[in-house]
């Protein structure tokens, strides 16, 4: 398992309590996960257990999936 987490500031003001989820699911996770992509690649070269490449993924699609119940999904494109 791999933990990997970040700290985002608003500067200009605070986002609605209700955007806080999907801004971290899918804003958030956009920018942290091409650095977790790097450091599992490296660490498993460095084991020698051949190098595991995980592939991009769509956040808005995942978020999408997850929460079903919102009255309007998000366009992928």
């Amino acid at each position: 398992m791999v933990e990997y987490g970040g700290v985002f500031l608003f500067v200009d003001e605070a986002p609605a309590p209700n955007d806080i989820v999907r801004i971290a699911e899918i804003n958030c996770a956009t920018i942290l996960f091409p650095f977790v992509r790097e450091a599992i690649a490296e660490i498993t070269r460095r084991a020698g257990i051949g190098q595991m490449l995980l592939q991009p993924m769509n956040f808005v699609e995942l978020y999408n999936t997850n929460h079903p119940d919102e009255e309007n999904g998000l366009s992928t494109e």
